[in-house]
């Protein structure tokens, strides 16, 4: 995985790179969610680089249905000067990061428009251990459970805190090793 990006134009084309290959107008949020989910961009860079898009003309909030640009349903897009600077300055961008960041912002439109949710926590368990637990929905169904026993409740936490950073990559992670396809951890280095 990439280093977390520091230099704001390279964080302003990568959101522009990720806004253009979904191909849709997005909210807010999703913006924010896909460019930030995998650590590349920090949030708090992503708040800076986005307003300063929207000024600069290469992003648009586009009206509702009433013409309004000012709800709170709002969807932004790429304007044609974003996608004119998109074209001159992808290149700065390694081509794996935009291969990942492109898989992992259409899976997690897909699981946002699937309703995908997932729930998890810790509980102690009866012999005085601590259980870390995690369980993945679909259409408001149970599809997958996963649990994990630690002597220490600092060792759950661990996990917990880790889990909640990256739910959507964990769930890639565990079908990828339960259908039996390698991860990079699985290779032996």
């Amino acid at each position: 995985m990439q280093a977390q990006m520091k230099d704001r134009s390279e964080i302003k084309v990568f959101i522009l790179y990720l806004m253009h290959t979904v191909g849709h107008p997005l909210d807010f949020c999703d913006i924010h969610d896909i460019t930030v989910q995998n650590g590349i961009v920090s949030s708090f860079d992503f708040m800076d680089s986005f307003p300063e898009l929207i000024e600069s003309g290469h992003i648009e909030k586009i009206a509702d249905e009433n013409g309004n640009r000012n709800g709170n349903d709002n969807k932004y897009t790429v304007t044609a000067l974003g996608r004119d600077n998109l074209s001159e300055l992808e290149n700065m961008l390694l081509p794996s990061t935009k291969d990942a960041a492109r898989k992992n912002a259409n899976m997690f439109l897909e699981m946002k428009k699937q309703r995908s949710d997932v729930n998890f926590g810790i509980s102690p368990t009866e012999d005085g251990r601590y259980k870390f637990w995690c369980k993945y929905f679909k259409d408001g169904k149970e599809t997958f459970c996963l649990s994990m026993i630690y002597d220490k409740r600092s060792d759950a936490e661990l996990l917990k805190n880790n889990f909640e950073k990256r739910p959507d990559e964990m769930s890639r992670a565990f079908s990828s090793i339960l259908k039996g396809a390698p991860s990079d951890d699985m290779i032996p280095g």
